[in-house]
């Protein structure tokens, strides 16, 4: 009962979000629009954002990435899926897969300390495409979370862990929430309202964090990335309820 409660009250968060998006883009007056921090989206003034999931790379230059993959030449499949990720000819359902498999060869290779800056060069690329914003923001919610600080650079999920311990798991929280925001919009602009209801649930889901309904009565910045945090991290974040 206590989680049929905390889904219906995150689908409802997400829900007013949605509708404050749609108000603010449509240029409308939303009466009922919460006091949430506003997040802003890749677009120039006022103009309305448009979705673009096109996709135009080569089947051959798919085909020989996961070629390689498949023997096991994950160096070789890594660099390959780079180019197609970062390519803004690549986009959709296509690309979401490439990042997969992408996602694997860097857990292969232990590539984590490449990860972060590889990733947001991909969403530099793919900007408007809520499918690969949406699977992106899920990567920051997998990804690991603990690491070290060397010259003020967090190398995360290193091999020796030569230094105090610090942690991304607040700062991926945020990343990943406010690549969800830039999505909605382009989202709600998709006919296939199939993926569009996923996409909100993993939405309601990342609000709540898994940490409980009550955390629903904390604000959270989306303007800034809070800093990386001592030691290895934990699943709740270790702060109690709200009083």
């Amino acid at each position: 009962m206590q989680r049929f409660l905390a889904i219906s009250l995150s689908l409802t968060a997400v829900l007013v979000i949605a509708a404050t998006s749609y108000y603010s883009f449509a240029g409308q007056q939303n009466p009922f629009s919460p006091n949430i921090t506003q997040v802003l989206q890749p677009a120039i003034g006022t103009q309305t954002v448009v979705a673009d999931s096109s996709d135009s790379i080569a089947a051959e230059e798919r085909n020989k990435a996961r070629k390689l993959y498949e023997e096991g030449n994950y160096k070789e499949a890594y660099e390959s899926y780079v180019k197609i990720a970062t390519n803004p000819k690549a986009g959709g359902q296509p690309l979401v897969s490439d990042l997969s498999f992408l996602q694997q060869c860097i857990q292969r290779m232990r590539y984590y300390s490449q990860w972060e800056d590889l990733i947001e060069k991909v969403i530099v690329a793919q900007g408007n495409d809520w499918r690969v914003l949406q699977a992106v923001a899920g990567q920051y919610q997998s990804a690991p979370k603990y690491g070290i600080l060397i010259d003020n650079q967090f190398q995360r999920a290193p091999q020796r862990m030569s230094g105090a311990a610090r942690n991304s798991q607040e700062r991926d929280r945020i990343r990943s929430l406010q690549l969800l925001t830039q999505a909605m919009p382009l989202a709600l602009q998709d006919s296939n309202k199939n993926d569009v209801s996923k996409f909100l649930v993993q939405f309601a889901q990342a609000w709540q964090n898994y940490q409980g309904a009550w955390r629903m009565q904390a604000l959270t910045n989306l303007d800034k990335l809070p800093d990386y945090g001592n030691g290895y991290g934990s699943g709740n974040g270790g702060r109690g309820a709200p009083v």
